[in-house]
């Protein structure tokens, strides 16, 4: 028999982590006949008694099983070792908080006896803030605009099967960027329309801080662009100054007595300089980052524990 495995992360989500397993125990249990399944689930060291909750779900439930993290690794790093700890023939990524409806597993395993082998979920509907869903615009326009590999707009959740996760099981990669490498590595996906709802309970833990994390690491992983662009920049600045240079050098020796330069040109020409550095810099600093942790060959996550793991 075949096995389908629902693979999730979570960092104190005591209020929602019990419904979570409920509904998708039950949207599950209508394919009991055809296929095994799992539940795999990577908690990010919560710290408000999810750890407790998820010890009694798995008491319950030995098909539910639990990564217990040192740390929180963040959801792309904890999500990625459930991937990689998961046994299904067909492996499908979920939320906890399930804003996206749970019917969303038959959809995918629908696709999936169909013969896809790869498929991601593209909300075209939702309840998010006027800010975040702008947000999100901008950031998918700006990795597009620079990255040889294009993610689809407003996407969430994802399903492979067993084929593809190989290929994953090959990448060593301690901070994945799993949208962009997925899309990297398998075919076009099939796109499933879903529509997500404001949570109903719980704080979610997608800030701006962690929007900005997601889009500087895809646009540095996933593109050369900025290192290119900065240097086609400092190359045309450099010619630029030369002949502002050699102008005023010229300028001066010729009327030595007429001409002033004055302060005002100096510091305007000092600070374009210097915010063309600042941010070159930074730039090449998050390259330099990514190829340290990638130096340090550290695991992906450093578990503590694992729970109905045979």
């Amino acid at each position: 028999m075949k096995k389908i495995s629902i693979v999730a992360t979570c960092f104190n989500e005591k209020d929602t982590i019990e419904n979570f397993e409920k509904l998708v125990s039950l949207e599950l249990k209508k394919y009991e006949e055809k296929y095994d399944y799992e539940i795999v689930v990577s908690d990010n060291n919560s710290n408000d008694g999810t750890i407790d909750i998820l010890r009694n779900l798995c008491e319950k439930n030995k098909k539910f099983k639990v990564i217990l993290n040192n740390k929180n690794y963040g959801p792309d790093r904890s999500l990625f070792s459930s991937v990689l700890k998961s046994s299904g023939d067909l492996t499908i990524a979920l939320t906890i908080d399930l804003q996206e409806d749970v019917e969303i597993i038959s959809k995918f395993i629908n696709v999936w006896e169909n013969g896809k082998k790869y498929a991601v979920g593209k909300i075209i509907e939702n309840e998010e803030n006027f800010f975040i869903k702008n947000l999100k615009i901008f950031l998918y326009f700006f990795f597009n605009k620079f990255s040889k590999t294009k993610l689809i707009n407003n996407t969430a959740l994802f399903m492979f099967d067993k084929s593809n996760k190989k290929i994953l099981e090959q990448v060593y990669d301690p901070d994945p960027f799993t949208r962009g490498l997925l899309m990297e590595l398998f075919e076009d996906p099939e796109i499933i329309p879903i529509k997500k709802s404001n949570r109903k309970k719980g704080v979610s833990k997608s800030n701006l801080q962690y929007f900005y994390s997601f889009g500087i690491m895809g646009f540095v992983k996933m593109s050369n662009a900025p290192m290119r662009i900065i240097t086609f920049i400092g190359f045309c600045l450099s010619i630029l100054f030369i002949f502002i240079g050699t102008f005023f050098l010229l300028y001066k020796l010729l009327f030595w007595n007429s001409f002033a330069l004055g302060i005002a040109p100096l510091i305007i020409l000092l600070c374009l300089i210097s915010s063309f550095l600042l941010l070159s810099l930074g730039i090449i600093g998050e390259y330099i980052l990514v190829l340290v942790s990638f130096s340090r060959k550290l695991p992906l996550v450093s578990k503590k524990e694992e729970i109905n793991f045979n």
